[in-house]
């Protein structure tokens, strides 16, 4: 009889504790939706914080390469090559405010188009300047400190830097140095200015393409664009979980 009793009373403890442990399953499964459902808020704000940042630059453009810039005669060589190579019709007074930043260049290897640079300083320019993490050519080292500068122009409308980065698209193959002078062959490169955080994300889409994991991407509308295949769907990744997820997608 007493062997009975233990058992039962082995068995009462042992559905007390199934309950238990129950009740601790779905306050972990409730803490973890929770903290899903939070770590998604924290994400959506963060999108929206550095879509923000982007939205100060949407006026701007980068130029590279061109030689003995200053802040001084920025404004004057930026229009040259805008309005000589580019053949924009624009005016200094289209242009609100133009000023350098200058790179050092990566030694990694980098697209000849859009290679990778850091900011080494930024002399009498403004605080939003030294932030980016500037993505504009792959600088030749041995060029001079000056044509190591970045010009950031910033116009009075979207429309005039629409207007420039369009005619970017037939007149890259004039956008050289020669503009300035006859014996310095190197490139010039015309660039959409972006924030440090999808310079960051439009680098990490490029280095997919780099792996053949994607055909195309590029930035538009303050948002990354990424395309499989030339008849796959465009796919848009505002964030680096958005690009992450992309890797999976059947397209």
């Amino acid at each position: 009889m007493p062997k009975e009793v233990s058992l039962e009373l082995l068995y009462t403890e042992l559905l007390s504790l199934k309950s238990i442990n129950y009740e601790y399953l779905n306050i972990i499964k409730s803490l973890k939706a929770e903290n899903e459902s939070l770590s998604n808020r924290v994400e959506e704000l963060e999108v929206k914080v550095h879509r923000l940042e982007q939205l100060k630059l949407k006026n701007k453009i980068d130029i590279v390469g061109v030689p003995n810039v200053t802040n001084e005669n920025a404004r004057e060589l930026s229009l040259k090559v805008l309005t000589d190579a580019l053949g924009v019709e624009i005016s200094a007074d289209h242009i609100v405010d133009c000023y350098t930043k200058t790179l050092r260049s990566r030694t990694n290897g980098t697209n000849s188009d859009s290679g990778n640079t850091n900011i080494i300083s930024s002399p009498n320019s403004h605080a939003d300047a030294a932030t980016d993490d500037l993505d504009a050519t792959n600088v030749n080292q041995n060029t001079n400190k000056s044509q190591r500068s970045i010009i950031c122009v910033e116009f009075a409308s979207p429309a005039h830097k629409k207007a420039v980065l369009l005619a970017k698209k037939s007149n890259k193959n004039k956008l050289k140095a020669t503009l300035f002078d006859a014996n310095n062959k190197n490139k010039i490169f015309v660039n959409e200015s972006l924030s440090s955080y999808f310079r960051a994300l439009l680098s990490a889409g490029r280095a997919l393409k780099n792996e053949k994991k994607l055909k195309y991407v590029w930035f538009k509308n303050s948002l990354v664009h990424f395309k499989k295949t030339d008849k796959s769907k465009v796919v848009v990744a505002k964030s680096f979980h958005d690009l992450e997820s992309i890797k999976n997608i059947e397209f």
